[in-house]
């Protein structure tokens, strides 16, 4: 029994997990089918101390170990003990015996530490074998993702290309176009086609219709003012907001 608990109305105890099973299905007492109440329900110390002075043997004496001792001293041992199964790391629910099994007195540690030196040695290899492949998996993990991580932005990029309703214009050789454009040479320039909205991603296939182009964009002074010009470069955003 662990953490004894009692019941205050007919005195009869039970152990902690089986109150709480008890709760769950009947909520009476197993002994005289008293009705439970979980605020006259208390720990047991009486008891509690009766069964700290019990003795036990270890949990894993049919593995050999030969540990005898009081049930207070009991949790303190299974923290140390040689002879103590562990867990599969990988949760897969095996438990097996793990590292050195050696047991005995204080100055017996000496001569067995000279004497098992290859053993330590092997089980320290084991050991650093096992964490070296965990930490390749880990790697590995970690590579993968680097990747999946590189064609996400690269697969966001070009969305962005597409998706963003904005073009930047960019006219080389301004001054000579600008003097064409006075001479009457050359009076228009067209851009390439550029996507103005998400919503049809298509190129231009029909010829320009009556709406194309603006005849009066911006005044020439004020477009000097402003530096949209470069290094005889022109530079013309253009930006589309659309209501959905």
């Amino acid at each position: 029994m662990r953490r004894p608990l009692l019941f205050e109305e007919c005195g009869h105890s039970c152990c902690s997990k089986c109150f709480t099973d008890l709760m769950a299905s009947t909520g009476r007492c197993p002994v005289d089918g008293a009705a439970l109440e979980r605020s006259k329900v208390t720990v047991d110390k009486q008891m509690q101390r009766e069964l700290d002075h019990l003795g036990v043997k270890c949990n894993y004496f049919e593995q050999g170990c030969t540990w005898t001792g009081l049930a207070s001293e009991l949790s303190e041992h299974l923290e140390d003990c040689q002879c103590r199964l562990v867990s599969c790391i990988y949760d897969c629910g095996l438990e097996f015996e793990y590292g050195c099994t050696f047991r005995g007195k204080k100055k017996a540690i000496k001569a067995h530490l000279a004497e098992e030196l290859l053993l330590h040695m092997l089980l320290m290899r084991d050991a650093l074998h096992e964490f070296r492949n965990l930490l390749d998996m880990q790697v590995q993990a970690v590579q993968e993702s680097q990747a999946t991580v590189k064609k996400l932005q690269a697969k966001l990029r070009r969305s962005e290309a597409y998706f963003e309703p904005s073009f930047i214009w960019r006219i080389e050789g301004y001054r000579q176009k600008f003097e064409d454009a006075q001479q009457g040479k050359r009076t228009a320039l067209f851009s390439q086609p550029f996507y103005s909205n998400n919503a049809y991603l298509k190129r231009p296939t029909s010829e320009r219709n009556q709406c194309f182009g603006s005849p009066r964009f911006i005044e020439l002074e004020q477009m000097n003012a402003r530096e949209f010009v470069v290094d005889n470069t022109l530079y013309l955003k253009a930006l589309f907001e659309i209501e959905s």
